[in-house]
């Protein structure tokens, strides 16, 4: 990627969204240590596990990689401490923003000729009726660390869908500057032809876009997206463009 194509990406929506790094492979992660709440801060950590139906554990990106002007980072490894989400809460209630690692995907169903996205459910906190891509926090135990096993079971349970992802797959490194989360998203990721997908609707729709509907969708307005999610179909366009 060039370095004038990666600086109008991340000119596009610089206050939400930015593109860290480029790899043509799953990036590796790898625990470094923990990230627990001090003991000042206990009595509010019980409260916030209280309030917690299910308190998952997750992955605390524990620095971002050096990367060159390229967008191509220097190395694939990514540490992590691993936690759970009411320290992260409670951190983030007591002022500190640590970088919480999501696994997405951008999928295709290559049989269709159609992308798919998630529209979120109009009763999300965040970017309610957005569309979006699917994803979610990584598990440490359950996805082994790996993003790619987080984003595959995230897809399963935001669409029904069964999904695998390709050698050639672009892994991108994204960054929400104003709330500290990361997201390793794999594009394309493909999906295994159901006839009767079962999935969760409370977090949202599933919307199959052509690429000429793709393509239309990309003159919306700003807020018809998630950064995240209008930052990855412009940088899959430019992508293509790029390699002809």
């Amino acid at each position: 990627m060039s370095t004038t194509l990666l600086a109008d990406l991340n000119q596009r929506d610089a206050e939400h969204i930015q593109l860290v790094a480029l790899w043509r492979q799953e990036p590796v992660l790898e625990k470094v240590g923990e990230l627990r709440v001090p003991d000042s801060l206990q009595a509010a950590y019980q409260q916030q596990c209280k309030a917690l139906t299910i308190n998952e554990p997750v992955c605390v990106l524990a620095a971002l990689p050096k990367a060159d002007p390229s967008g191509a980072a220097s190395h694939r490894l990514l540490t992590y401490l691993e936690s759970d989400y009411a320290t992260i809460m409670t951190l983030r209630r007591a002022g500190q923003r640590h970088m919480l690692i999501a696994a997405t995907c951008m999928v295709m169903d290559v049989h269709h000729q159609q992308f798919l996205f998630q529209q979120r459910s109009s009763k999300n906190h965040l970017y309610p009726g957005y569309l979006s891509v699917f994803g979610g926090g990584i598990h440490p135990q359950q996805d082994g660390a790996q993003a790619s096993q987080g984003a595959l079971r995230e897809l399963q349970e935001e669409s029904g869908h069964n999904g695998h992802i390709p050698p050639s797959a672009w892994w991108c490194l994204t960054q929400e500057p104003d709330n500290g989360a990361v997201q390793l998203t794999c594009m394309p990721t493909y999906i295994n032809i159901s006839e009767h997908p079962q999935f969760d609707e409370a977090e949202g729709k599933v919307v199959r876009l052509d690429w000429h509907a793709l393509q239309q969708e990309r003159q919306q307005p700003q807020q018809h997206w998630t950064p995240l999610a209008r930052l990855l179909v412009e940088a899959w366009f430019r992508i293509g463009e790029q390699q002809g």
